[in-house]
C-alpha cells in the first residue's frame, strides 16, 4: 500500500500496488515506483495496471502471444499502443478459439471510430501470423462500412484564437506546464513533442525537435520556425523547461500525459475557447494562423508542412478551409491590382 497524506487526483489517500512484501523483486519493484512518484506530476497515473490480466494459459494467449511475436519479428514498437491494448482484451476471451467471437469485437467498436480501423488492423495481423480464418465476405464489408477519416478538415470553432492561447497559458502557474504549453502553441508541436526539442529558441526564434514519430524513411528530426516571436519572450522560452518525465515512455503515453493536464486546466477553466479543448487545438491553431496571419501568408504549404513534421497531403486535407481562403485572398489581391 502507498499512502499520500496529502491525497491522490482523486481523493484517495491510500493506493494498493499489488506487491508482495515476502519478494524480494516486488520490495525492488515497490521502491522504484516510490522514487518516480516522488518525481511525477501525475503519481496517481503510475499505479494504474491493466486490469484482468491474464492469469492462465488459455487458447487465447497462445494465439496472441504468436501475434506479439510476430510484432516484434517485424520490427514494430506495438507496447503501449493498440496492439497492446488489443492483446489484453482478447486475453480475456473464454473458451475455444472461434472467429466468430473476433468479428464481434470487432463490431462492437463503433463503424467511424479510430478504434474500429485498429481492431480491424489487429485481425489483420492475426490472419498473417495464425492459422486463424475469418469470413473474406465479412472482413470486406466490415471494412467498406468503416467510415474513420483520420484526414478530415479541422473545424474552425476547435481552434482557439491568439487572445485564448494568451490567457490559457498566461495563466498557468506552474512554470514548467507554462513552458510545455508554450512551447506547442507557439512551434505548433504534437503533445509529446514538448519532451524533444533539443534546441531551445535561437536568435532568430527557430528550435530543433526531435519528434520520435518516424516512417519510412522519414527523419523525426526537424527544424522549426515560430509563428510570433513575441511568445518565446512573453514567456521566456529561451529558458524554457518542461515537467520530468521517464525517456524510456512511448509518445503515446507521453501525449497522453499532455492531454491529461490539459483536461486539469480545462475543468478549472482555463481552456476558454472550447468546452471540450485538447492540446491539439494549440497545434491546429498554429498551422491556421501560418495560412491567415499576414506575416506568415507568404509560405508554401509544402513549407508549412515540414515545419509540422507531416506531409503536403496530409496537411492540406487536415487544413483545407485555411489555405483555400488563403488563395481566394491572394487572388482578390491580384485581381485589384490588375494582375
Amino acid at each position: 500500500m502507498v499512502r499520500n497524506p496529502q491525497r491522490f487526483e482523486d481523493g484517495s489517500q491510500v493506493r494498493s500496488l499489488g506487491l508482495r512484501v515476502d519478494s524480494a523483486k516486488d520490495w525492488e519493484k515497490a521502491l522504484t515506483l516510490i522514487c518516480e512518484m516522488s518525481r511525477s506530476d501525475d503519481p496517481l497515473s503510475l499505479l494504474e495496471r491493466p486490469k484482468n490480466a491474464p492469469a492462465q494459459f488459455t487458447p487465447w494467449t497462445c494465439l496472441t502471444a504468436q501475434l506479439a511475436h510476430f510484432l516484434d519479428q517485424k520490427g514494430l514498437k506495438w507496447r503501449g499502443q493498440a496492439y497492446d491494448r488489443h492483446i489484453r482484451q482478447i486475453n480475456q476471451f473464454k473458451g475455444k478459439v472461434h472467429p466468430a467471437k473476433l468479428q464481434r469485437w470487432v463490431e462492437e467498436a463503433d463503424s467511424s471510430s479510430r478504434d474500429r480501423q485498429d481492431r480491424l488492423a489487429t485481425i489483420s495481423y492475426l490472419l498473417k501470423s495464425t492459422e486463424l480464418e475469418v469470413d473474406s465476405k465479412w472482413l470486406m464489408v466490415t471494412k467498406e462500412l468503416s467510415r474513420y477519416d483520420p484526414d478530415s478538415s479541422i473545424k474552425p470553432q476547435d481552434v482557439p484564437s491568439d487572445a485564448h492561447v494568451q490567457s490559457f497559458i498566461d495563466n498557468i502557474s506552474n512554470r514548467e506546464w507554462q513552458c510545455a504549453f508554450g512551447l506547442q502553441a507557439v512551434y505548433g508541436l504534437r503533445p509529446h513533442e514538448i519532451f524533444y526539442v533539443t534546441d531551445l529558441p535561437d536568435e532568430d526564434g527557430f528550435i530543433e525537435v526531435d519528434s520520435q514519430k518516424v516512417k519510412g524513411n522519414q527523419s523525426g528530426w526537424r527544424t522549426v520556425m515560430p509563428r510570433r516571436t513575441d511568445w518565446i519572450d512573453r514567456w521566456n522560452l529561451r529558458e524554457a523547461t518542461v515537467p520530468a518525465h521517464d525517456p524510456d515512455m512511448s509518445a503515446k503515453d507521453l501525449g497522453h500525459r499532455v492531454s491529461t493536464e490539459l483536461r486539469r486546466y480545462r475543468i478549472k477553466g482555463l481552456v476558454r475557447w472550447s468546452d471540450t479543448g485538447r492540446s491539439y487545438d494549440l497545434r491546429h491553431a498554429y498551422a491556421a494562423a501560418c495560412h491567415t496571419q499576414p506575416h506568415l501568408m507568404h509560405l508554401e504549404v509544402r513549407e508549412i508542412a515540414r515545419n509540422m513534421g507531416h506531409t503536403e497531403k496530409i496537411h492540406t486535407k487536415h487544413y483545407t478551409r485555411w489555405i483555400e481562403k488563403k488563395n481566394l485572398k491572394a487572388a482578390a489581391k491580384r485581381r485589384s491590382m490588375g494582375l
